[in-house]
């Protein structure tokens, strides 16, 4: 199974890094605590990020 679609919206989260999920396209983490984001930028088509902290965005 690949991973290509992930919802972590609305759960207090402070750092998220799906660096690792390479086939991820559409990543919606909106409504948490985010200081830091890291994600794979080979296949992204979307990213939902609003209402967070982030201070740290980066595409590996």
């Amino acid at each position: 199974m690949v991973l290509t679609e992930l919802d972590v919206s609305e759960n207090n989260i402070e750092n998220l890094d799906l660096s690792a999920v390479e086939q991820l396209q559409f990543v919606q983490c909106s409504r948490n605590s985010l200081t830091t984001l890291t994600l794979h930028g080979k296949n992204l088509i979307s990213i939902i990020a609003g209402n967070n902290s982030k201070s740290h965005f980066a595409l590996v």
